[in-house]
């Protein structure tokens, strides 16, 4: 499939450019990956189908774009903007020069947006010959005649030729399973090849090339030493094609017979130490919806797909290569020897496998699916479990992007950056929880309408303070806290700080005080957090009009009538509750008709530009609108100076909050300035 889908590649391109000269753009279409995206694009699909026609365009339309014969050749906006989203699309689906691939759109644009008239650099065109095809198709070494014929081929035919009859030959059946063949006929002149079996029925029946192409994707192979047993011969390769290295039981999957994952581990260290190794690639492939098989099948469905997926795999392990279930539903694949190119374009290939394979159980149709995640090893000093969190990593993106596709780890890339300095910050987080290196700090919540009563509301924030004592932004500790389900920690340590800091001043706190604390959605859906807060609610020498709490709008979207249910609990015991972030979320204005809050806070991200945007504008106003028919108060973010805050309040805004109203202060600070008498009363 492969061989076929690079000979077309070539013919189509040799079709278009052999013999003649192409401008840099084109050259560096080439050079950042659109030969291989052909060949790939041609593996997963038919080569006359839109896709990969519509690629090959793209190299026509930019050869006779920027040619170098005379004359103007542009495109109307329209078909520049066709053109463009179908090459972002290509180097999506082939994301190996992703840096590159978007200095190149850039470059393209500026170009288009110029006007290009013939080809502006004529002294830098360069000719397309056979070597320079050649070049992109390596692998397949195609004659000067451009039918596919390679040197390879031929060494094939001749190993075919060579076979004498009643040789023994092993062929790779279509689960991983190994059949024993023997050549039982052959003639040269008719092109004809007979393979039987050891009971001497018919198997295959077949052409030179045929043959020759099954020995050279490695389908049938000459068994060694025939003299030997058909047993012993059999044992000797399948042990040949299996794990030779297996020493301990304890080393193996028992359902799938594949290494576990401290074996695979152990097996990826060792050809990382290999003084010639200096690249390779490891995958991990993930099950999508792999719990749905286990409900609608049972754990022995599940199991029989986990070996059906198993036998998938073992397809694509190569020579020195190494496959484990390193998970319930995860596999880690070496592919020895192999650059990033190849290793995407097997990655693809094997999800799509996946992805077309059928499996049954007990009458239904199970469709089945993988996340695939890429990284390269080459040749850097990485260790073997650094190179599996990365290949995790990818595999995660893969699953947020919507499962059955494949993601590379670029080191370079900023959301592989960020998710490493969220696992990094893991161990910080639990410092901060044990060392109490956390913070209560304060943002003023501003009435802006004249008919408020006079109040002062705050906003609890925390802060963290790293191993010197620095205070840090707590948007990554947050982040990290979430992502690895820490919150609920968190969030109990900021309600037994509060109430610690705040109970001596109980009796003290003027009539219009209160204080709003941030409580994450996983915290109220915790039996045992939902618990601890009632009981330090009922307890505390606080009124409940000084404290409410705020609940982000995304945390609404995993159960919202359990989580309603919580809140209207605490609501009656006096505590306000105000829903935060709203707009920015999946929730809709149906959310307010019947979520039990008192407050809306409008996330920053509309108040910023109000001035600037009229949609913004319209937003908040509309918000505005519908929470005042619902009894609701509004409350704006991110107020950074007063055009923004009188706008707010000409559109009925009830409070402001942000920079022009007073930046976070530590607790403590406003606390006296709280509590302490009157200036004026002081003589």
């Amino acid at each position: 499939k492969l061989r076929r889908a690079q000979l077309t590649t070539y013919q189509a391109l040799s079709k278009t450019l052999l013999n003649q000269t192409i401008s840099p753009i084109v050259d560096k279409l080439f050079r950042f990956g659109w030969v291989n995206l052909m060949v790939q694009t041609a593996v997963l699909e038919k080569a006359d189908e839109k896709g990969w026609q519509g690629y090959l365009q793209i190299v026509e339309l930019l050869h006779r774009l920027f040619s170098d014969s005379p004359g103007k050749h542009q495109l109307t906006a329209k078909q520049q903007q066709a053109m463009m989203t179908m090459i972002r699309k290509g180097f999506t689906d082939y994301p190996i020069y992703a840096e590159q691939a978007k200095s190149f759109e850039d470059e393209l644009q500026r170009m288009l947006e110029i006007g290009a008239e013939g080809d502006q650099f004529p002294d830098l065109r360069i000719e397309v010959n056979e070597a320079y095809l050649h070049h992109y198709f390596q692998g397949m070494n195609i004659d000067r005649s451009g039918n596919g014929a390679t040197t390879t081929d031929d060494q094939w035919r001749h190993t075919v030729n060579k076979i004498e009859l009643d040789t023994w030959l092993v062929k790779q059946a279509e689960k991983g399973q190994l059949n024993v063949l023997s050549l039982a006929w052959k003639n040269p002149q008719t092109d004809r090849y007979l393979l039987v079996d050891g009971d001497g029925f018919k198997v295959l029946d077949e052409t030179l090339d045929e043959l020759a192409g099954r020995f050279a994707d490695q389908q049938i192979s000459v068994m060694e030493s025939s003299a030997k047993p058909i047993v012993e011969r059999t044992i000797e390769t399948m042990l040949a094609n299996s794990y030779t290295d297996f020493k301990q039981e304890s080393e193996i999957d028992s359902l799938t017979g594949l290494y576990n994952r401290r074996a695979f581990e152990a097996e990826l260290s060792k050809y990382l130490h290999q003084t010639e190794t200096d690249s390779g690639i490891l995958l991990q492939i993930d099950l999508d919806r792999f719990q749905v098989v286990n409900d609608l099948c049972g754990f022995e469905g599940g199991d029989k797909l986990l070996q059906t997926v198993t036998d998938i795999l073992l397809s694509y392990l190569p020579e020195g290569g190494a496959l484990g279930r390193i998970g319930d539903d995860e596999f880690s694949l070496l592919l020895t020897q192999e650059n990033l190119e190849a290793g995407y374009q097997a990655a693809e290939m094997l999800r799509q496998t996946v992805d077309e394979s059928v499996f049954e159980w007990q009458g239904r149709m199970i469709p089945t699916t993988a996340s695939v995640g890429v990284v390269e090893i080459d040749g850097s000093d990485e260790k073997a479990d650094k190179l599996m969190q990365a290949a995790l990593a990818a595999c995660n993106m893969a699953k947020q992007g919507g499962g059955n596709c494949t993601r590379i780890y670029l080191k370079s890339d900023s959301v592989y950056q960020q998710r490493q300095q969220l696992v990094e910050s893991l161990p910080a987080i639990k410092e901060a929880l044990a060392k109490g290196r956390m913070e209560l700090f304060v943002q003023p919540i501003v009435p802006l309408q004249s008919n408020q009563q006079a109040s002062h509301h705050h906003e609890i924030l925390l802060r963290v303070r790293n191993e010197n004592g620095e205070l840090e932004s707590p948007q990554g500790f947050i982040e990290a806290a979430e992502t690895y389900d820490l919150m609920r920690e968190v969030d109990r340590w900021v309600v037994e700080a509060f109430f610690k800091q705040l109970e001596p001043y109980a009796q003290q706190l003027p009539e219009g005080q209160s204080f709003s604390i941030n409580l994450s959605g996983k915290s109220l859906g915790d039996l045992d957090f939902k618990r601890m807060l009632i009981e330090r609610i009922k307890a505390t020498s606080l009124k409940t009009k000084h404290f409410g709490f705020e609940i982000t709008e995304t945390a609404l979207v995993g159960d919202i009538s359990d989580t309603a249910a919580v809140i209207n609990e605490i609501r009656e015991l006096g505590c306000a509750f105000s829903l935060d972030d709203f707009g920015s979320g999946y929730a809709s204005f149906s959310y307010l008709k019947d979520f039990p809050v008192d407050y809306v806070k409008i996330d920053g991200i509309f108040v910023r530009e109000i001035l600037n945007k009229p949609a913004d504008y319209a937003m908040i106003s509309s918000i505005t609108e519908i929470a005042h028919f619902m009894e609701k108060r509004v409350i704006a973010e991110f107020v950074s100076d007063e055009t923004t805050a009188m706008a707010l309040k000409h559109m009925g805004v009830d409070f402001g909050q942000g920079y022009h109203f007073g930046k976070p202060q530590p607790l403590t600070e406003v606390l006296d300035e709280i509590i302490a008498p009157d200036k004026s009363t002081v003589h």
